[in-house]
């Protein structure tokens, strides 16, 4: 895999500087899996999503630009049991750790996302039982933006799509398949609806596993 490149930040919450690595841009080869992962090479470069400060532990996408309205007096006891949580892969809590101060600042959408990819790191890691948690709080960040108004994309039927896709890789079969049915009840885009169908399939197979976009439209 290529290093990533480099680039110095200094933490705006104590002043902090040190080396970040540089998130991949461009685009993937291949298809995304049914919970929007990108396929390589960006996902190989998931660990640069999220910054930690060496110093204070604050965690962001962006160490210079934390969620707006969050200070110090947010690295709280809380804080810090989470970053020392030997139960999940170090990255997992530092994305768990941004989730909870975009929560602070009053963001919906935004700790959805810091959940879900701190699943795939432990996905990554293969710690299921990690994974498995973190897309507990990840469905419940996306139950709480819905519950707010708020989606967590464009394209219509996607909220729905990553829900089912939670619950049945957490084992929930029996919800993952009344969503199901309660969102093909619904009008949805064609892709979303095959994704819903191939979902279906996996709930009655008890299977666990990511699978991808492409194998709902072939």
């Amino acid at each position: 895999m290529t290093p990533l490149e480099l680039r110095e930040v200094r933490c705006a919450l104590c002043g902090h500087a040190q080396r970040v690595p540089v998130p991949p841009v461009g685009a993937g080869f291949g298809s995304a899996d049914l919970d929007t992962r990108p396929p390589p090479p960006l996902r190989a470069g998931i660990d640069a999503n999220v910054q930690r400060c060496e110093r204070c532990g604050s965690c962001a996408r962006d160490l210079a630009a934390p969620p707006p309205g969050v200070d110090r007096s947010a690295l709280d006891e809380d804080h810090r049991a989470l970053l020392d949580d030997a139960s999940l892969p170090v990255k997992s809590r530092e994305f768990l750790c941004c989730a909870r101060l975009q929560s602070a600042a009053g963001q919906w959408v935004e700790p959805f996302w810091a959940t879900i990819e701190a699943a795939w790191v432990a996905d990554d890691a293969r710690q299921p039982e990690a994974a498995a948690r973190c897309r507990g709080l990840a469905l419940a960040a996306l139950r709480m933006a819905r519950a707010a108004g708020r989606s967590l994309g464009g394209q219509p039927g996607l909220d729905d799509a990553i829900e089912v896709d939670l619950l049945r890789r957490t084992g929930a079969f029996a919800e993952a398949s009344r969503r199901i049915r309660g969102a093909l009840a619904r009008t949805q885009p064609e892709v979303i609806e095959q994704v819903l169908r191939l979902q279906q399939d996996l709930v009655d197979e008890r299977d666990l596993d990511a699978h991808t976009v492409s194998e709902a439209l072939r």
